[in-house]
């Protein structure tokens, strides 16, 4: 029943929000962003131009946005938060 459902969450929602406002306040998970951003474009100039078309989902600032944009071959770049 729905009840039933409402009593079992498997994520606090509200818990979660909080955390990650939090974390976003004190920037504790900016050099993940940084580090992350990184890792991709290694991996992509290692494989070459082959995406001219590409969504940054969670785009935050959007230096990743920009950083593809500047890769070569890159046509469209979206960021969406």
């Amino acid at each position: 029943s729905d009840t039933d459902r409402a009593q079992i969450a498997l994520f606090d929602r509200a818990a979660w929000r909080a955390h990650r406002d939090r974390a976003a306040r004190v920037g504790a998970v900016d050099f993940l962003h940084v580090e992350t951003a990184d890792r991709l474009l290694d991996r992509l100039d290692f494989l070459g131009p082959m995406f001219p078309a590409v969504l940054d989902l969670g785009a935050r600032d959007g230096a990743l946005a920009a950083r593809l944009a500047a890769r070569p071959g890159t046509e469209c770049v979206v960021g969406a938060e």
